[in-house]
């Protein structure tokens, strides 16, 4: 008799238990704040037919940008069987629709299920090795240029923690734009024979247009255990109050390989002997997410089998009686091999973490089967972000045609008013106080695509003030690795609108400028010039975002700024061409760099 489902009575020779019961995740608290999102992403079958330990399975990678599986109705099935026998399968599934502009939403929880193979019926949870979500760090430092990023590593499940929300109050914010790489992989510890179970996924997020109060951001950073397995017994040079460090010896299994501060090699997967052991390292050794004072406010811990207990502990300055900053606690099955509970934390108070103390994390291993056994240890903490502003996009949203400035035919006329604050970006920038003329030079920009490089020359004698304005702007490269924001057949492709608090320092900033209408009837709005954008109805409210001009659009003709066009047009059409395709089918085209030419 092998376990199919988790009932909650205990089966013959099942050997794994069933994850205990934890609180129901708050779903009436998260409604009560305000309205709430819920995506969901579940994966095709699992087949294994054979024992595997932790980080050997079969493994699937999706990668998925949130709006549009929130656009798409919300979940997805994954079609495509992750591999039979080990190693991963990563997948950019394409979905039915595709999310327009760009929300500021707050990640507030998820939590995962193991199912059977064609039943929304619970299976054995000892078939979850882990589940990871990762997240583009990069992007996210464009996006919010005030956030701490502290790694890629957003969240972890494991067997025995299946559900994880963040407190009262507190939230990680979140681009609806964003694309998260989600992992989900297998583990067999224990049964014999065949056995099919999927993996799924369920995330929960608030948007902040519709919240009922405010919430704080927390991020997060996920500091681990590496021993060294060269110098044993020398102390961490980034915690000088830590105590000496126990070697360890490479498992099988492990995923890599890491450089401490003073140069030795550490790792962090590791042989456990039989027997009790614990292994120690500094927070700091691999990270740096205590670079200010901040609060604790939740926390996780990800370990494999045999462990009892992991440790963040605070050395304040002077090498003071260490103080136990929060341990997480390991409950093991019952029979067998495998993670029954691993204890998680959720504090509306927060625990403070001042930056001018040393953190030491420790994990305690008891390998009771007389057999050597593979060990990690990871700590994922969530922290309040004290230098979190709130981004211009989020007060100014990117709306698609809400926010496109230049209105198809069909539209003109129509009621279209901008969304709500949308005065504000080009009330507050300055207007264009350069030196301008129509005799000046005309340049060349390159602007490098995912999908080609576009030529484009700036004529100032069509529009002086626009052209002097842009010069720099394209000269610095500022629009890049942003994304066209509205893309239609036979009419335009759209560049985003460059915002103060995306962009890096402040000579930069100034460049960002309000500029005046400079439309003439002459200049024929026709397939390959470019057209500034402007707020419908608000005259000298360009500021940055412009069009390429794909058809004719004589509507426009004496109403829209026409500053330049496109060089090799025929050229140019099929990389703009090839743009359209790739939109319409939901991938992201990024603006790679801009430079001038001459």
């Amino acid at each position: 008799m092998h376990w199919s489902r988790c009932t909650g009575l205990l089966v013959a020779l099942a050997f794994v238990a069933c994850a205990p019961a934890r609180a129901e995740l708050p779903l009436e608290r998260f409604k009560a704040e305000g309205e709430f999102i819920v995506l969901e992403i579940t994966s095709a079958p699992f087949q294994v037919s054979r024992k595997y330990k932790s980080m050997e399975g079969p493994s699937v990678s999706a990668k998925i940008k949130l709006q549009d599986l929130a656009a798409a109705g919300g979940k997805l099935q994954l079609k495509e069987a992750p591999p039979l026998n080990g190693g991963n399968l990563p997948l950019e599934p394409k979905l039915a629709a595709c999310g327009r502009g760009t929300e500021l939403w707050w990640f507030r929880g998820a939590k995962i299920e193991v199912l059977e193979p064609e039943h929304d019926v619970a299976s054995n949870p000892g078939f979850l090795c882990h589940f990871n979500l990762d997240v583009d760090t990069s992007h996210r430092a464009k996006l919010f240029p005030t956030f701490a990023n502290f790694g890629e590593r957003a969240l972890t499940f494991t067997s025995g923690m299946n559900d994880f929300a963040l407190p009262e109050g507190y939230g990680i914010p979140v681009a609806s734009e964003e694309s998260w790489r989600f992992t989900f992989q297998a583990l067999n510890h224990n049964l014999e024979g065949r056995h099919s179970f999927r993996h799924r996924l369920t995330l929960y997020f608030s948007k902040h247009a519709a919240l009922n109060q405010p919430l704080k951001a927390a991020t997060w950073s996920t500091p681990f255990v590496a021993p060294p397995m060269d110098g044993a017994g020398e102390p961490s040079v980034v915690c000088t109050c830590c105590g000496k460090l126990l070697a360890g010896l490479n498992a099988p299994n492990s995923t890599g390989l890491y450089r401490m501060k003073d140069g030795r090699t550490a790792t962090g997967h590791w042989v456990v002997p039989p027997g009790k052991g614990s292994w120690t390292s500094a927070a700091r050794e691999f990270g740096n997410a205590f670079n200010r004072d901040r609060e604790l406010v939740a926390a996780y811990i990800h370990v494999h089998p045999f462990a009892e207990r992991m440790t963040l502990t605070a050395h304040d300055p002077g090498c003071k009686e260490p103080r136990n900053v929060w341990t997480g606690n390991v409950r093991n099955v019952e029979k067998g091999v495998g993670l029954a509970h691993l204890e998680t934390l959720s504090t509306t108070k927060g625990i403070p973490m001042p930056a001018a103390s040393e953190y030491q994390l420790t994990i305690d291993y008891d390998n009771t089967s007389g057999v050597k056994q593979d060990a990690m240890g990871m700590m994922g903490l969530y922290l309040t972000v004290p230098e979190w502003r709130l981004p211009d996009w989020a007060v100014v949203p990117q709306k698609g045609n809400l926010f496109c400035g230049i209105e198809n035919e069909a539209s003109i006329g129509a009621s279209s008013a901008a969304p709500a604050g949308a005065n504000a970006l080009y009330n507050v920038l300055p207007h264009f106080a350069g030196t301008a003329s129509a005799t000046d030079a005309p340049y060349v920009v390159e602007m490098v695509t995912r999908k080609g490089t576009l030529r484009f020359r700036v004529n100032p004698a069509w529009a002086p003030k626009t052209a002097a304005a842009l010069k720099q702007v394209f000269a610095r490269n500022l629009y890049a690795e942003r994304d066209f924001i509205r893309v239609e057949p036979g009419y335009v492709i759209q560049t985003p609108e460059l915002l103060p608090g995306q962009v890096a320092n402040e000579t930069d900033r100034a460049l960002l400028v309000r500029l005046p209408g400079e439309p003439s009837p002459e200049i024929k709005h026709r397939p390959g010039v470019l057209s500034m954008a402007m707020w419908p109805g608000k005259e000298n409210s360009a500021t940055s975002s412009f069009s390429f001009m794909l058809g004719w659009a004589p509507h426009l003709d004496g109403q829209f700024t026409v500053f330049g066009e496109l060089e090799d047009f025929p050229k140019a059409k099929a990389i703009l061409d090839d743009i359209v395709k790739a939109a319409d089918n939901g991938e992201r085209v990024l603006i790679v760099s801009t430079k001038l030419i001459e």
